[in-house]
């Protein structure tokens, strides 16, 4: 299965590696039960002790010694029978078993007896890497419009565990719908700082309350995104305007003099495929939001990520979402100064 994906679940949206719907459900899950079936999460990280062979390996002797620094983790299913080895980790290493992870979403999501927070619904879940990652992502059922006649922003909350070492149990907020380990890396970047990690699971009660109060930052995080999305489809901008936004977005080098033929043609062509996208070329930015700083800042986005030449689609996604350069944290400034021009 493409990018590391074993099995798992999708509601009502294939997942762009199974465009046959295989794993897609057309119903959300009633409980984290349901959820954890549908995920193909029922199952137990059992530990198991490490003997190593010290032995000459040209001798038909035996030489066991018990590794006691370390231990085995191995997948074992719902009747108990095992199923294949997930990694060799620290004695100390704290597993964290995959009910837990639901259990600890639950909590995370479930309001408080009269909250009257969005209800929140199961939407993607399942097992990466020969299920020594696993996922469960949830829906907050709650959009937030920029702009009535565009599509909605719908923040997610994650929940991210792995047994080979190189992840705690963490919970992020994230905009990414989270379908395979690409995607796991985007919600990862995109997150930074802003998750809670449960490094250890002693006093998980407690910990599940600071954990809430890190996630209930999604939604707040979201609107202050849309307010400033706001802020500047009101800034409007004029032809000369949104020159002078291209030609900081895409300029000419300071030596234009000794500039190629070809690398100037190349300039010329990447404005004009921004232009392109801000009349509406691509369908993505609408006719009432061309000549706004938020029609620049959409369109120079869209070419950084979509347009921009890659060698693969892969290279594309790393360069877009896993490693962006500094083209995106400048757009938005750009676009500001020149609606103010």
């Amino acid at each position: 299965m493409s990018d590391e994906f074993v099995e798992g679940f999708s509601v009502y949206e294939d997942m762009w590696h199974d465009p046959e719907g295989t794993w897609t459900q057309d119903h959300y899950p009633a409980d984290i039960d349901e959820a954890m079936g549908m995920a193909g999460h029922r199952w137990t990280a059992v530990e198991r002790p490490v003997w190593v062979d010290l032995a000459d390996p040209s001798d038909d002797a035996v030489d066991l010694q018990l590794a006691e620094s370390m231990k085995a983790l191995v997948r074992q299913d719902e009747a108990g029978n095992t199923k294949e080895l997930l990694s060799v980790v620290s004695k100390t290493y704290e597993v964290a078993q995959p009910i837990l992870m639901w259990e600890v979403l639950e909590a995370l999501v479930k309001p408080a007896p009269g909250d009257t927070a969005p209800p929140v619904r199961y939407e993607t879940a399942g097992n990466l890497r020969d299920y020594k990652l696993i996922w469960a992502l949830a829906k907050v059922e709650r959009e937030f419009f920029v702009d009535k006649l565009d599509s909605p922003i719908v923040p997610y909350i994650a929940m991210l565990n792995s047994y080979d070492g190189t992840t705690a149990l963490r919970a992020l907020p994230t905009g990414v719908r989270i379908v395979c380990k690409n995607t796991w890396d985007a919600a990862v970047m995109g997150a930074k700082s802003s998750g809670y990690s449960f490094r250890h699971t002693v006093n998980m009660g407690e910990r599940i309350e600071e954990a809430k109060a890190v996630i209930t930052g999604v939604v707040n995080t979201v609107q202050e995104f849309v307010e400033m999305s706001r802020e500047l489809l009101a800034m409007r901008v004029t032809p000369p305007q949104i020159e002078g936004f291209l030609e900081r977005f895409v300029p000419m080098p300071v030596t234009e003099a000794v500039i190629t033929d070809r690398a100037a043609a190349n300039i010329r062509e990447a404005r004009q495929a921004v232009k392109h996208i801000l009349a509406g070329g691509t369908g993505t930015i609408l006719p009432h939001q061309s000549e706004t700083a938020y029609g620049l800042v959409n369109a120079a986005t869209e070419y950084l990520d979509h347009v921009r030449k890659a060698q693969t689609w892969q290279s594309r996604f790393k360069r877009a979402v896993l490693e962006p350069d500094g083209s995106k944290a400048k757009v938005v400034e750009f676009a500001r100064e020149a609606a103010r021009v």
